[in-house]
């Protein structure tokens, strides 16, 4: 393990309580590290660890690309009530994520001056390089939503990458064609029920 944010997780999966464990009333009190690639020695010497070619999980992705786009109506020229509303809804998707984040977890822990800093919402109103910066850090990766579809997850992603590109006045060309493919295979599977419900959707794409 080189990541330090693995390294942590591995050693918080040792602390987690486990009642009864040795018989009643015999909780666990101790755990016991076999470290047979030297990790603690290569922590000595690099304590930030080497990030790699780590890929970011989805759900991180969704949430920075929410980030960015919180941060880009931040301009006066997305002042109208529309775009006001839409960075709201954001905004609110944002605070609620950090606030589900269990304080009681290992990695959460290491990060909770930025986890309590960011559950108020008065922290986000003015965003800058530096708060993007340190959400990025050390709160995009604490994200996570197993209980979301993975296929829901990457057209979010393909959604909000677009957003961003027009905000920045940047190429969606890619993302663009593959929300079009996916409409047309959708649109391919017209007898099932949720499906139909959206034809509307479907037929503008």
């Amino acid at each position: 393990i080189r990541s330090k944010t693995k390294f942590w997780q591995m050693i918080g999966r040792g602390t987690r309580l486990c009642e009864d464990l040795l018989g009643i009333g015999q909780d666990k009190d101790k755990f016991l590290i076999f470290d047979f690639c030297n990790n603690f020695e290569f922590f000595r010497m690099n304590p930030k660890g080497f990030k790699g070619n780590l890929g970011q999980t989805l759900s991180e992705r969704i949430f920075n690309l929410k980030l960015d786009l919180v941060k880009e109506l931040q301009d006066l020229r997305y002042s109208d009530e529309e775009y006001v509303s839409h960075r709201n809804e954001l905004l609110k998707d944002l605070i609620e994520d950090v606030n589900n984040l269990n304080e009681d977890n290992f990695i959460v822990k290491m990060n909770l001056k930025y986890v309590q800093k960011y559950k108020n919402k008065d922290e986000w109103q003015s965003l800058g390089a530096i708060n993007t910066k340190d959400i990025k850090e050390h709160i995009s990766p604490l994200i996570s939503k197993l209980k979301d579809d993975e296929f829901a997850k990457r057209f979010d992603i393909l959604m909000y990458t677009i957003e961003c590109s027009n905000l920045q006045g940047n190429s969606a060309t890619r993302p663009i064609k593959s929300v079009i493919e996916t409409a047309e295979n959708l649109s391919k599977l017209g007898t099932i029920p949720q499906i139909q419900e959206q034809k509307y959707i479907i037929d503008k794409v």
